[in-house]
């Protein structure tokens, strides 16, 4: 209720100034020297002789043979009871003061304000200023609109004031506002500082739009900078094309009608776009016709401007009255729903209720309640204008700490999506792949065994696919990760020319291969990635080579410590890349031009993917191209020699080991895939080793703990529980504790790290084949050995 009470206080404050007695009285008006020793300003409102639809002559003495009228010289002409029937009160006529002072003086001025809609003002029936041409009929008279300061020299004595105006262009007639008088220093100040003000407001008005819609640009869906943007723009001419009139000072030719109608429509204009600026701050806290019948409202009187000036001037009044009753409405809902907690509810409400006072300035002055308290609106401008925008600025960094935090939780659901999408996808192709290449090693017919080769590449080219989804997955998240084991350079550099497709090339076409033997056998780094980096830039070179050389040229550049810098470079003579697609080409989902999508296929990651591994592995990829003639891709990384890891023991008794069963070694497998269950068990059979199995991770749990396992292969996703929890529990649970390797489908090194720290010892991705579990079985049954051993001369059974 307080807050209310304070409003309709504020509401009273420009009424007050007119409680004060009128200067003018009969037409006369006395400056005495208490005026003079003052210095201060005298409004000249109050009665002044009126003679209507007359133009008295400015010279010599006033005309006492006519009983004079005495008008408030603020009465609008269509208030007059002459001319109550006449609803736009054209015409024309004079008003008359005399002013007796005390002493002769020049140094004062006048304030002069504009007219509706010409006028001229003669003091001692000498001409000091004009606006427009006073005449007794529409097609001599010329309006004008200009207020204006001037000096003026008083006699001692009486002085005439006579002031012609006439009116038949605008609804209204009369007086705008009332003259003053005052010390011509104080005035020529204040109207200085009145321009320089209005010259500061527009400016920080025009700095608050380009502020807006510059982060409207960054933030389209939030329209409030927007309308906010075009309001400040198009209340700018509020601001420099009515009150001062700086536009009409600096262009005196511009033509009235123009003037007038860009005055209407800037008004209108601006509470449209104010009006919607609102809507969109205070969403759900009003109703919405409210704000749609103010647009509609204020575009049709908008489209009004076109009538002539005394038809659409007219509807002003009425336009003010409503206005005022629906912010009134708009602000009631605001102030029950605005949340205080929040600074930029107290930043808005500032701004909203600083414009409200100066609208409530403005109308009151308008319809004569009040007096225009110039310094007063543009302090109250400058307190909306920074206040919206610092509020303005609180709304754009919680705009964009919501899309942050939206990006975060969609960059986590599509991470989610993926290994979900992975495993799910993963899973059947590791059936796939394993029993494709556990028939390969099965007497077969030559024709059986051709069959079963193309089944096995076809699914090493789909999973190649899936792989690239799930790598551009994770470097568009940045989580891309590289692995750093021992690997042969030359086994990957095989398998990736393999599958790239070299060992089917076309008769048109050669494929030269060089090896740098300097290159050392052994290295350290990702193999998995590198080899996607030769596949795909291979690949392409396979694809858009129709007839020709392609080349692979691998050497080694430079040793420094144990960082082997590597140089390869693929060539081609195929179709070329155009100079304009050249730097697309290593862009998402591009292949350079649109039509190699459609005749080649492909889904245009792997450029995008390689380069993307190449910068993480320290090095740097350029591509040479020329449209018809070829393409040569150059790429410079660093590998690493291998140093001694923390599976050293198991490393080094691989060998011992390799061709060695050590009977009596209990495996479990937890897998909830029956394929994949049958997979497995076949393989180890092959080996030698019988396999229990497990359908989820609670009963993998149940299995460890009441039986001593030496090996559990464990898959990650399983129902129930899935394969981080339950190895937690049988670490727990179980003294004679297993080790624990992870087989799963979500093979990111993030996922790898995830089943690391719940207290795996290893892992192998999906799709597995039985070269990968002979590998990890024999590496990890070399430290199962040296670890009993170790138990049996008493010393602790401990795996880390």
């Amino acid at each position: 209720m307080r807050r209310y009470l304070i409003i309709i206080l504020l509401l009273f404050v420009p009424w007050l100034s007119r409680l004060e007695a009128n200067s003018v009285l009969n037409g006369e008006i006395s400056l005495n020297e208490n005026f003079y020793n003052e210095e201060e300003d005298l409004v000249l409102d109050g009665k002044w002789r009126f003679y209507w639809k007359e133009l008295v002559n400015p010279e010599g003495k006033a005309d006492l043979e006519h009983r004079p009228v005495y008008v408030d010289i603020l009465k609008p002409w269509s208030d007059l009871p002459t001319e109550k029937n006449n609803y736009h009160a054209k015409g024309y006529a004079s008003y008359e003061l005399n002013i007796y002072s005390s002493r002769a003086s020049d140094k004062l001025a006048i304030r002069v304000p504009e007219y509706y809609s010409s006028y001229a003002l003669y003091l001692n029936g000498e001409e000091i200023s004009h606006n427009g041409k006073v005449a007794s009929n529409i097609a001599d008279a010329e309006p004008y609109w200009l207020p204006k300061v001037l000096a003026i020299k008083l006699n001692k004595g009486s002085n005439r004031l006579v002031l012609h105006v006439s009116n038949f262009h605008h609804h209204k007639g009369g007086s705008v506002a009332a003259m003053a008088i005052g010390p011509s220093s104080r005035f020529f100040f204040f109207k200085n500082m009145a321009v320089a003000g209005s010259l500061f407001i527009a400016g920080t008005l025009l700095i608050a739009a380009v502020f807006s819609l510059i982060v409207y640009y960054f933030q389209k869906n939030d329209f409030a900078f927007l309308f906010f943007g075009l309001f400040a723009l198009s209340y700018i001419y509020r601001i420099i094309g009515t009150d001062t009139y700086i536009l009409h000072e600096v262009f005196q030719g511009l033509s009235w009608h123009v003037a007038i109608r860009l005055e209407y429509l800037s008004l209108y204009v601006s509470v449209i776009f104010f009006t919607y600026f609102y809507k969109n701050l205070i969403a759900r806290r009003a109703p919405e016709w409210i704000f749609h019948s103010i647009g509609i409202v204020s575009g049709l009187l908008a489209i009004s401007v076109l009538l002539p000036p005394q038809n659409f001037t007219a509807f002003v009044d009425y336009y003010l009255i409503f206005i005022a009753l629906a912010l009134v409405g708009t602000t009631v809902f605001y102030l029950r729903a605005i949340r205080w907690s929040h600074t930029m509810s107290w930043f808005t409400s500032i701004a909203v209720g600083s414009l409200i006072l100066v609208m409530v300035l403005k109308m009151s002055a308008f319809f004569g309640f009040g007096v225009n308290h110039l310094f007063l609106s543009f302090f109250l401008y400058l307190v909306f204008v920074v206040s919206q925008t610092i509020a303005l600025s609180q709304r754009f960094g919680y705009n964009m700490r919501m899309h942050i935090s939206q990006s975060e939780t969609a960059m986590v659901s599509q991470r989610n999506f993926m290994n979900s999408v992975s495993h799910e996808l993963r899973t059947p192709m590791n059936a796939i792949m394993g029993m494709t290449d556990f028939l390969s090693k099965t007497k077969l017919e030559p024709d059986q065994q051709a069959k079963l080769e193309t089944i096995r590449k076809n699914s090493e080219q789909l999973n190649n696919l899936l792989m690239d989804l799930l790598n551009f997955s994770a470097i568009d998240s940045g989580e891309l990760k590289l692995e750093s084991r021992k690997f042969h350079l030359k086994e990957v550099v095989d398998r990736a020319l393999e599958q790239a497709g070299t060992d089917n090339l076309s008769s048109t076409v050669n494929f030269k291969l060089s090896y740098d033997d300097n290159i050392p056998d052994e290295l350290a780094g990702d193999p998995e990635r590198l080899g996607q980096v030769i596949y795909h830039i291979v690949g392409n070179a396979v694809k858009f080579t129709q007839k020709g050389i392609i080349g692979f040229d691998l050497r080694m550049e430079s040793v420094e410590g144990n960082r082997v810098k590597l140089h390869m470079k693929v060539t081609d003579t195929g179709i070329g890349i155009k100079p304009e697609e050249l730097n697309k080409v290593v862009q998402a989902f591009n292949q350079g031009d649109e039509g190699n999508t459609r005749k080649h296929g492909g889904t245009g990651l792997g450029l995008t993917i390689a380069a993307n591994i190449i910068e993480m592995m320290d090095g740097e990829m350029w591509i040479d191209s020329e449209e018809g003639k070829g393409t040569t891709v150059r790429a410079d990384f660093i590998l690493k020699t291998p140093r001694l890891n923390l599976s050293k023991h198991a490393e080094e008794l691989k060998e011992e080991q390799k061709t060695k069963k050590i009977e009596g070694l209990k495996i479990l497998y937890a897998e909830d895939n029956p394929i994949n269950q049958k997979l497995l068990v076949m393989i180890m059979k092959t080996m030698g080793y019988e396999v229990e199995l497990a359908n989820n991770g609670l009963e993998a749990w149940e299995m460890a703990i009441t039986n001593s396992y030496h090996i559990i292969f464990m898959d990650v996703q399983m129902p129930k529980m899935d394969g981080i929890e339950a190895t937690r529990r049988i670490i727990k649970d179980q003294p004679q504790r297993p080790i624990i390797i992870a087989v799963t489908a979500n093979a990111e090194v993030a996922d790898q790290k995830r089943c690391i720290e719940a207290g795996m010892n290893d892992f192998i991705p999906k799709p597995f084949n039985a070269k990968m579990l002979k590998e990890a079985l024999s590496k990890w049954q070399g430290l199962l050995v040296y670890m009993e051993e170790d138990a049996r001369n008493g010393k602790l059974r401990v795996i880390s």
